[in-house]
C-alpha cells in the first residue's frame, strides 16, 4: 500500500486541482509537519547532508 498515495496524487482526475497539496497515507489531504515549514531548519540539513557526501 507504500504507492498508493502518490499513484492517487499524479493519476487521479479528483486531484487535477490539487496542485501543491499535501497529501497523506492513504490518499488523503492533510497538513505537512510544521518542522518541515521552517527555512533555517531545512538549510541546515541540506549542509548536513552536502558534508556527508562531499567525498563522494
Amino acid at each position: 500500500m507504500g504507492a498508493l498515495t502518490p499513484l492517487y496524487a499524479a493519476t487521479s482526475s479528483e486531484t487535477e486541482n490539487l496542485g501543491g497539496k499535501y497529501f497523506i497515507p492513504w490518499a488523503r489531504l492533510g497538513e505537512p509537519r510544521e518542522a518541515t515549514q521552517d527555512p533555517k531548519l531545512g538549510q541546515d540539513f541540506w549542509e548536513w547532508c552536502e558534508e556527508q557526501v562531499k567525498d563522494i
